[in-house]
């Protein structure tokens, strides 16, 4: 992460400075006093079973320059020592301003950020995009499965400017959720994977699913581009609400990217893109998701050749 100043913590989350120097530089943002680095500052985040407000001082302790608070009652009597160089922020809701932090370090960033939602095949998705752009960019992604209102921006502090691309995983649970992600990618790229009967215990029906998952159409601009499943009925009819530009993937014969002559062996699949060339694919996934968005962003984005993509399928592993 690049340096930020606390007057820019102030700006971003509408904060108010307790103790501290406006000019002072944080180095990092943590979540996690077990992992805090020196000069890093700590949000006391919230949960049903947890308050991170309990572990200031441990953080302070641990190397932390400070922290960003909801409950300044909770620190008024906690003894620090060397207290005049500790940074305390008080925000209205600590969740909501690490995402506010986020959304607007990402807004600083040079790299175009790809989002990658859908009910299934997230995670592997995000990672064969990672695996093959870094062979010609450079390019961070999410971690694991960081893609909840944490984890995202967690996702997002770890991107550098130098960085031409960041890959990033958006999961949703209930109504709202991918809204407020998108809000704080703000995605050049959406690919959405496909629409399947998941959380229906927050999101009610595939319907309710396909609706959340719509979401992140209120926070692309039509500049941007939505890379999505041609074979998935819901998918398709959100990528009929898009504006922008629309690739789509999959078998059938109105298909932008096609895969066909689909073939299993023991290393993985080889299938053929669009009549014009084989790849081989040595992992057990879905192939026809996995090139078609990967060939479209390396070859039409990128400018890739067709031949340099072909070669570097057959180093990926999962």
């Amino acid at each position: 992460m690049n340096s930020l100043k606390v007057s820019e913590i102030l700006n971003a989350t509408g904060g108010k400075l307790i103790y501290g120097n406006l000019e002072s530089r944080i180095e990092g943002i943590s979540t996690d006093t077990r992992s805090i680095k020196h000069g890093e500052i700590f949000f006391a985040l919230r949960g049903e079973n947890y308050d991170g407000h309990n572990f200031i001082k441990q953080a302070i302790i641990n190397g932390a320059l400070g922290g960003v608070v909801s409950d300044s009652k909770k620190i008024e009597n906690l003894s620090l020592n060397g207290s005049d160089k500790v940074t305390l922020v008080e925000v209205s809701d600590t969740l909501r301003a690490l995402g506010d932090l986020a959304k607007y370090y990402r807004q600083n960033l040079q790299a175009k950020f790809i989002a990658v939602t859908g009910s299934n095949g997230k995670t592997t998705t995000k990672d064969m995009v990672y695996h093959i752009l870094k062979k010609f960019k450079n390019v961070s992604r999410s971690r694991n499965s960081f893609n909840n209102f944490i984890g995202v921006p967690l996702t997002i502090f770890g991107a550098d400017l130098s960085d031409d691309f960041c890959v990033v995983e958006m999961g949703t649970n209930a109504p709202g959720e991918i809204k407020r992600l998108s809000e704080i990618i703000s995605p050049n790229f959406t690919i959405l994977t496909n629409i399947s009967h998941t959380h229906l215990e927050g999101l009610g029906s595939i319907k309710g699913v396909a609706s959340a998952k719509a979401e992140f159409i209120e926070n692309m601009d039509e500049d941007g581009t939505l890379i999505t499943n041609a074979d998935d009925t819901w998918c398709s009819q959100i990528a009929g609400r898009f504006n922008g530009k629309v690739v789509n993937f999959g078998f059938g014969e109105n298909t932008q990217i096609k895969a066909s002559k689909v073939k299993r062996n023991k290393s993985g699949f080889t299938f053929t893109v669009n009549k014009s060339f084989t790849i081989n694919l040595p992992v057990l996934a879905y192939p026809h998701i996995q090139i078609s968005f990967c060939q479209e962003l390396a070859i039409e984005k990128i400018h890739l050749t067709q031949l340099t993509l072909m070669r570097d399928w057959n180093y990926i592993r999962h």
